[in-house]
């Protein structure tokens, strides 16, 4: 198994880190968990060809992490892709999926078949990924009822598995709390090192044996942390590194 951090970096944009994407490579297929803003151009830099991904993942709705994902269907359809491809989305799937012909990005154009599936379909289309709801959007409740929005305030976290491998992918999410039964047992996790706290991180790191891969920004305790740690089980996300499990 191989991933590939195509972006590392907050909601808040900086000029150094791309927005949300993740590329993992497995023996059973290929994915992309997440699609900030640019991850076409960062798909075109690895030499990704057209066919090379077989479905598309959207954790939740926050614009870093879908961002992206109208250039994406635009470039694979420009390029001629002609391999189906799976998309997977959190929550309202029709509604989304109206925001295309809004682009005039008409599927009727497209040089594939794109299959567009709720969350809850992704371990039973490709078993070897399984989804995770997490407290992510939790926050939002107040300000959606009071306004009687839609939102169903869906976000998940993955694991992908290749033989006795197990890459884990939380995401954004308020607390570990809601993961720590699924993804202690996993070989490393790409987890959010920016919404919840330090102290949460640093007492999963100090309790488990996973390595962790920081992403997503960090708080400044996180980062002092690290700095005076020496042989702890984690480290900083780096963008564009390809590694192997």
């Amino acid at each position: 198994m191989k991933y590939t951090l195509l972006g590392i970096g907050p909601g808040l944009p900086n000029p150094t880190d791309s927005l949300s994407a993740l590329v993992v490579q497995t023996d059973r297929g290929s994915y992309l968990a997440d699609c900030g803003e640019g991850t076409a151009a960062k798909l075109v830099k690895h030499g990704f060809s057209k066919d090379f991904l077989d479905a598309i993942v959207i954790t939740h709705y926050h614009p870093d992490h879908v961002g992206g994902l109208f250039m994406v269907i635009q470039l694979l359809y420009l390029e001629g892709r002609t391999k189906s491809l799976n998309l997977f989305l959190p929550e309202r799937e029709q509604e989304f999926m109206s925001i295309f012909p809004l682009m005039y990005t008409f599927e009727q154009k497209f040089s594939f078949r794109l299959n567009v599936y709720g969350m809850e379909e992704l371990n039973d289309i490709h078993t070897n990924v399984v989804c995770y709801a997490n407290d992510h959007l939790s926050g939002y409740k107040e300000i959606i009822e009071r306004n009687q929005y839609g939102n169903e305030m869906k976000a998940y976290s993955l694991i992908f598995q290749e033989a006795d491998k197990q890459l884990a992918y939380t995401s954004d999410l308020r607390t570990l709390e809601v993961l720590k039964q699924n993804f202690q047992q996993t070989d490393a996790i790409i987890m959010d090192a920016l919404h919840p706290s330090a102290d949460e991180i640093i007492n999963y790191a100090n309790a488990y044996t996973n390595k962790l891969i920081l992403t997503h920004g960090i708080s400044a305790k996180l980062k002092d942390w690290l700095q005076h740690n020496e042989g702890i089980k984690a480290e900083l996300a780096v963008e564009d590194k390809t590694c192997e499990l």
